[in-house]
């Protein structure tokens, strides 16, 4: 709780909380790295802000997005694209000779390479992070968060046909495929056009650290603190946004079914480096005491709009997703900027912290 005491308030744990629980919430994210296919520390993804000019080529399937917004945009040079499982970016620079990120989430693409529980996932996504900008963002915004998110021009998406407005995405859903019953995903899907990170001012590391750690930490803080107990705010993000990436209910159920099986593969790969650590028996059952254990403490550390301790939470907050200063411009928060709020929702704080210090940090550095 170190981290975050200088922005929100510090309550002695509630005992419905116990330690364990958190304990096994950072070993659930530890396990789950082991198989799930997420990108290396070290992973060389290009950053959204430093690149140079790769390309002149003008795309015209994006000026129907950008022209609503700025009518004086005639043509664009795309700088770079990232290409990621739920959505495609392209950092652009405009004739108006204007810096821009547009994120994409091209429904009819998706389909092609998505079962339907899958391309559901994928589309509340760019629903959550649409609404936060527009409807969270806001409200968090007037308690005094400002500047944690770059400048949003447009948040938009258009799901019409496929899920409806009223589904919340924690829901359970048991719906057909929408192509099964004729629906077409032409035209569905979501955009984002924000305002591009300078690397003049800004840089993106991954591992970062112990004192950059720190400073993302202290900027969470900032929103865990507007949103701390505030049911207003709460019971709005409830009903419109999300979970964190962490939650059980936003996962793919065979990452949990696969985790006994998976961590029998990393021992069969690793124990020759630490046979005394694999020989314990508590070690080599880790795969099955985490699957018989995760559900509970997935609801442990989830709790409702109304409940003591909930907060806003960025809920994928990992290093990449967060732009630091490259100059220090006051505190400690003062100048970063997060990205990618498609997993934002109401949560404990905790779980945040948890997940920034396993994806920021380098293994020697965690003490």
């Amino acid at each position: 709780t170190g981290f975050t005491t200088r922005a929100t308030p510090t309550p002695s744990m509630p005992s419905s909380l116990p330690l364990y629980a958190l304990a096994l919430h950072a070993l659930t994210l530890t396990a789950a790295a082991f198989f799930l296919p997420t990108p290396s520390r070290t992973s060389t993804r290009p950053h959204l802000s430093l690149v140079k000019m790769t390309a002149t080529k003008t795309e015209p399937s994006l000026l129907p997005h950008i022209k609503p917004i700025f009518p004086a945009v005639t043509s664009y040079a795309v700088l770079s694209t990232i290409t990621q499982a739920n959505a495609k970016g392209y950092l652009i620079r405009t004739n108006t000779d204007q810096d821009l990120f547009i994120k994409l989430v091209d429904a009819g693409h998706y389909s092609s390479v998505k079962a339907w529980p899958d391309l559901r996932r994928t589309l509340l996504y760019a629903r959550t992070e649409a609404r936060f900008y527009n409807e969270t963002l806001p409200l968090i915004t007037a308690k005094g968060c400002h500047g944690i998110a770059p400048r949003c021009h447009r948040a938009t998406y258009d799901l019409d046909g496929l899920i409806p407005e009223s589904d919340r995405a924690v829901d359970v859903s048991h719906a057909d495929d929408p192509a099964a019953r004729g629906q077409s995903y032409d035209g569905r899907g979501g955009v984002l056009i924000l305002d591009a990170v300078s690397d003049a001012t800004h840089f993106q590391e991954s591992p970062l650290a112990p004192d950059l750690a720190l400073r993302c930490l202290v900027a969470l803080a900032k929103i865990h603190a507007a949103a701390w107990e505030d049911e207003a705010i709460l019971s709005s993000a409830a009903e419109r946004l999300s979970r964190g990436s962490y939650h059980l209910q936003m996962r793919n159920p065979k990452e949990l079914e696969g985790m006994t099986d998976a961590w029998r593969s990393f021992m069969g790969r690793f124990e020759d480096y630490a046979p005394d650590l694999f020989a314990r028996e508590s070690v080599r059952r880790l795969g099955e005491r985490i699957v018989a254990v995760a559900r509970e403490v997935s609801e442990e550390l989830s709790p409702g709009a109304h409940d003591r301790y909930a907060t806003l939470v960025h809920g994928d907050y990992k290093s990449m997703n967060v732009f630091l200063p490259r100059e220090e411009e006051g505190g400690d928060d003062d100048g970063v900027v997060m990205i990618d709020f498609a997993s934002t929702g109401v949560g404990m704080g905790m779980s945040d912290v948890a997940m920034h210090i396993y994806h920021a940090l380098a293994p020697g550095d965690i003490d």
